[in-house]
């Protein structure tokens, strides 16, 4: 799909572009690290996070949310967007994803991140990393995907 960067366990073979972290804090599954050459991506999955087409944080994403917090603090700018399978309305998947991306900067910020440091944003575009047609590839198009960038040198 165009605009998709597939993830993968394995770096790109130029290593340039693409890499996977690998070690502890790529080892859950739902919880990839994409280094690009001017920013790095964080891309959850939603269905770990939150309940079922809500907005409402599962007890169990603590432990994401705090690995994802350990990720996050070096960097200056931290971009987190929303994103959500065809299933609901256009109307709802916009709301469903603003307030799911709200949810994840508002745990940021009571962990100490500075607000000025962060933004959210819900998107009804797709971001798809695989086909709607099928429970697994709308499983993978639900998810959260955090942009870190450094201040300029």
């Amino acid at each position: 799909m165009a605009g998709c960067v597939p993830l993968t366990s394995e770096p790109s073979k130029d290593h340039s572009l693409i890499q996977v972290v690998r070690g502890p804090q790529a080892r859950q599954p739902s919880l990839k690290v994409i280094h690009l050459p001017r920013e790095t991506w964080i891309v959850l999955s939603s269905d770990q996070l939150f309940k079922p087409h809500s907005a409402t944080l599962k007890d169990t994403s603590k432990q994401t949310l705090n690995r994802v917090l350990s990720l996050v603090k070096s960097y200056q700018s931290i971009h987190i967007q929303a994103f959500t399978d065809q299933t609901l309305s256009q109307n709802s998947r916009w709301t469903l994803t603003q307030l799911q991306a709200n949810q994840v900067a508002a745990y940021l910020w009571t962990h100490h991140i500075s607000s000025h440091r962060i933004s959210a944003s819900g998107s009804i575009r797709p971001n798809r990393f695989a086909s709607n047609h099928s429970t697994t590839g709308s499983a993978m198009n639900r998810h959260i995907k955090i942009v870190l960038k450094s201040a300029p040198h």
